[in-house]
């Protein structure tokens, strides 16, 4: 975790009985060369929305692994707050932090056809 995000997470906190979207990307720094843009290295971005309102963290992480998301996550989602997230490998461990977890598989679908508030 970089310093300028463990700077955001003391204070950016999303609050109890709150639902909150995450999700990850990959960034690639553009520059007009020859060269390849995949010999450059990603850039691994991380954000949290609370969606009622519409509040947003973006925290740029080294790996994107679900020890370093679950750390963010962690410091900045309180308890009891519902996280929405599609259906990455790093976000299966979210329950175990005593947060609830709505999945979307977005293979299948963008919304959720048994709870129309899941979905990203």
């Amino acid at each position: 975790m970089t310093h300028s995000a463990a700077v955001l997470l003391t204070s950016f906190v999303i609050s109890l009985g709150k639902v909150v979207e995450i999700d990850e990307t990959a960034v690639l720094k553009a520059k007009y060369q020859r060269e390849s843009i995949l010999n450059r290295p990603t850039i691994w971005v991380f954000g949290l929305l609370e969606r009622k309102t519409e509040k947003i963290a973006m925290f740029q992480v080294v790996k994107c692994d679900a020890t370093t998301l679950l750390l963010i996550i962690q410091r900045s989602v309180a308890l009891g707050t519902t996280i929405v997230s599609d259906g990455w490998t790093a976000y299966r461990r979210i329950s175990k932090l005593r947060k609830s977890h709505g999945v979307i598989n977005h293979k299948l679908n963008f919304v959720d056809p048994r709870d129309s508030s899941v979905h990203t």
